[in-house]
């Protein structure tokens, strides 16, 4: 006999099925609840926050003029992004090397589209040009 794996969505529903057999409508509905949980879960469309995207802009333009590889550290050096603040909950906060790296991560490996950023590691540095392809 072959076994398979049963996704939770399968396991609901033939726990709605035995529940129907037996007529117990309190699981019936937990299933259900359940079932569409996990729909929920699996339409939830995850979208970037506009101080993100503003950011990946800035980013990408310092990029483009600088016409050069840059190192986060070097990006953090100019002046646009040096002062630029942005509000995160209640706090009022400068850019780090972190918040940069993700955002360049993120420019350099799209989930789709094309990357506006190009990663180019070199022993230890990483260093990101701007793809005006």
């Amino acid at each position: 006999m072959e076994k398979t794996k049963v996704t939770e969505r399968e396991f609901y529903k033939m726990i709605i099925d035995m529940a129907k057999e037996n007529e117990r409508q309190d699981i019936i509905d937990f299933a259900n609840k359940k079932i569409e949980q996990l729909n929920r879960k699996a339409s939830g469309s995850r979208k970037e926050n506009e101080t993100s995207v503003e950011i990946a802009n800035m980013i990408y333009d310092v990029l483009v003029k600088a016409n050069e590889k840059m190192t986060i550290s070097q990006l953090l050096q100019n002046e646009i992004l040096k002062t630029y603040t942005y509000v995160d909950g209640k706090e009022v906060k400068h850019l780090t090397n972190q918040k940069i790296s993700a955002i360049l991560n993120k420019m350099a490996n799209p989930k789709e589209g094309n990357a506006k950023v190009v990663r180019i590691p070199d022993k230890k540095n990483v260093y990101f040009i701007a793809n005006q392809e």
